[in-house]
């Protein structure tokens, strides 16, 4: 027996024995990939309490040789990492520095680990054992010789600490599946059992997309190659960028910040320019490296490039499936600018609700024909009734339904929209007004009064944007009434107002507007009106 003690700060340990459990669990299996271990088993006992008792990460790696045991512990990094850059099988390593023992601490309280090892034909195996109280300190046993027939290594961490319960959830393994996936495809013989989960990313894979670019650096000739691959899954992943070395390696983890509807991805980006950053621990410094914020820039626009074709592809396959249903509620192609930005919007909100809820497809087709078409009314009269139709017919929750105005109001297709129509709507009503006028066979039938007085007062529009109707078919008494009361003289007019013949005139129309160039000023419009059918000469207007 003998003792180690590796010459480091204590705050340094301390700051490794905080890692969060899931990534100090990944360090640990790293380590057995750097020892070219093809199977790793990571299991958990648990108390009586249901809770993590101890911890065993289990592989079939060629471990540590007795003789190097007090080099592995007694310093951070072994002598052989730190001089190359691929394991004794010829695999890419993934740790230099030795840090990965220490995350065991954040774990539980003591580790111990248990190295079964061969040399001239014969097992060894020898355990190294550690506590949180004296984390520096390793006791490393004797060997003995071993009636195993492997060589491996197993770790034992025990007297588990508060707040690694998440270990047990059913998200870990998918976690796991993200942090492994691109090594587990560069050397698919390897093995990793988590929890008696078989970690497969690719049963997981729905879709993956490799992309390269170039990113000019402060301080190099010439620039830096970068390479992103996008995975994206078929369970419910999240969303993450994981900025890797050239070879794969997770180094650091951050939000995507894209909008990429219904798809759930994890974007690798790696470069040896970022293991440098690591390094110099500026990778999570984003704020203060002008470089490293324009590489995620660069990358984060491939990821949008990446997901509006994804989302394209999946739209024409979802709209393409409706028109063979029958249940799409437009016909042909958009007749104009109008029906095309409606048709925008309506695959939005449609292709969302899709998403959202899965008994959506597999609705009746009559359900699924009327839900669609009452979206077609929604944006044909207000786009923003959308939201009562989500709400009493779809039955979306509130938080999506706030989400789809959001949305709506981001694109401003609803101004478009309504824009649009207020403009063919005036234009379809004086093409028809037209006709109402000076068709021969209509004109003769139309009345003054109860017909086109009547179009007229609920169209101002046609005499001026500002005029709004003031009064119809009133006397001159009452037009100048009113006049009076917009002056704010009180005093009335007591006095019939009469024409110069002495007989009390009537206004067909009255308009009024307030003038946007003097404050407070008034403009009236008098309209007198008559029927087409009569000619307009000096009788008509007396």
């Amino acid at each position: 027996m003998q003792t180690v003690e590796v010459k480091v700060q204590p705050d340094f340990i301390e700051s490794l024995a905080k890692t969060k459990p899931l990534s100090a669990i990944s360090e640990l299996i790293w380590n057995s990939l750097d020892a070219d271990a093809e199977s790793v088993v990571v299991e958990f006992a648990l108390n009586s309490m249901r809770g993590i008792d101890t911890i065993s990460i289990v592989d079939d790696g060629t471990g540590i040789a007795t003789g190097e045991a007090e080099d592995a512990f007694g310093r951070l990094g072994g002598s052989w990492k730190r001089a190359t850059s691929r394991t004794k099988a010829g695999r890419f390593l993934h740790g230099k520095e030795g840090k990965g023992r220490f995350n065991a601490f954040a774990l539980g309280k003591i580790v111990t680990w248990r190295f079964v090892t061969a040399a001239d034909g014969r097992f060894q195996d020898f355990q190294v054992s550690a506590t949180i109280l004296e984390p520096r300190k390793f006791k490393i046993a004797d060997p003995r010789e071993s009636k195993e027939t492997r060589t491996g290594t197993t770790v034992t961490i025990a007297e588990a600490r508060d707040g690694i319960g998440m270990l047990l959830s059913d998200s870990a393994p998918q976690h796991i599946s993200e942090h492994f996936a691109l090594y587990l495809r560069q050397y698919p013989n390897v093995r990793i059992r988590f929890n008696g989960t078989l970690i497969d990313p690719s049963s997981a894979e729905e879709h993956v997309e490799n992309y390269e670019f170039e990113r000019q650096v402060e301080g190099r000739e010439s620039p830096e190659k970068f390479k992103l691959t996008v995975i994206e899954w078929n369970t419910n992943a999240s969303r993450a960028l994981v900025l890797c070395d050239e070879e794969g390696f997770a180094l650091h983890e951050t939000k995507p910040g894209i909008h990429a509807r219904g798809f759930r991805f994890t974007a690798y980006l790696r470069s040896s320019y970022l293991r440098e950053l690591q390094t110099q621990g500026l990778l999570d410094l984003e704020d203060i490296a002008p470089d490293l914020q324009k590489i995620l820039d660069a990358a984060k626009s491939k990821l949008r490039d990446h997901f509006r074709k994804r989302e394209a592809a999946e739209a024409r396959s979802v709209i393409e499936e409706w028109k063979q249903e029958k249940v799409y509620p437009y016909q042909g192609e958009p007749a104009d600018v109008l029906e095309t930005a409606e048709r925008q919007v309506f695959e939005v909100v449609a292709l969302n609700i899709h998403d959202y809820l899965p008994d959506f497809e597999e609705a009746e087709l009559g359900n699924k024909r009327l839900a669609l078409r009452l979206l077609r009314h929604a944006l044909e009269t207000r786009p923003t009734t959308i939201v009562r139709i989500l709400k009493d017919v779809v039955n979306l929750p509130q938080e999506k339904q706030e989400e789809f105005v959001a949305l709506l109001e981001k694109t401003s297709l609803e101004a478009i929209i309504t824009a649009s129509k207020v403009v063919t709507d005036r234009l379809d009503f004086l093409q028809g007004f037209s006709t109402f006028l000076f068709d021969k066979q209509s004109k003769k039938a139309v009345l003054e009064r109860q017909q086109l007085q009547q179009i007229l007062a609920n169209e101002p529009w046609m005499f001026g944007e500002e005029y709004n109707l003031a009064q119809q078919e009133a006397t001159l008494t009452e037009v100048l009434r009113r006049h009076y009361e917009l002056l704010g003289k009180h005093d009335g007019v007591d006095e019939i107002v009469t024409r110069p013949d002495g007989t009390q005139g009537r206004v067909d129309l009255m308009f009024g507007a307030v003038t946007q160039f003097v404050p407070g000023k008034r403009e009236h419009l008098i309209v007198e009106l008559k029927r087409p059918a009569r000619q307009i000469d000096g009788d008509a207007m007396e």
